[in-house]
């Protein structure tokens, strides 16, 4: 008797335990998300700046100034670092969402 309502008693602090897990993660992964899509529109913003940058360098008065070839590629770094940073976090959302259907 005094085992039953021990494994009982156990069992629903799994559940109520596991539920707050899920609960937590799942709110995790709407925050990643929301930072992710930030995220995205800064690469935007980026990818903007850096094609009206690529257009001046271009022009024939500042062709070949190293001031802002130098910032062209420092800008291509820029937007190289902000897709890394969004790709890796693309693949933390869809490895904890398969993970929790899984569960």
């Amino acid at each position: 008797m005094m085992t039953t309502i021990i494994l009982t008693v156990s069992l629903i602090a799994s559940m109520v335990i596991n539920i707050v897990f899920v609960w937590y993660t799942r709110n995790l992964l709407n925050y990643l998300e929301m930072t992710n899509e930030e995220a995205r529109v800064i690469l935007d913003s980026v990818a903007e700046y850096e094609a009206h940058l690529t257009d001046v360098y271009g022009r024939d008065l500042f062709y070949g100034d190293a001031t802002l070839e130098s910032l062209l590629r420092h800008t291509s770094n820029l937007a190289d670092e902000i897709q890394e940073y969004i790709k890796a976090n693309q693949e933390i959302i869809n490895l904890e969402e398969t993970e929790i259907e899984n569960a």
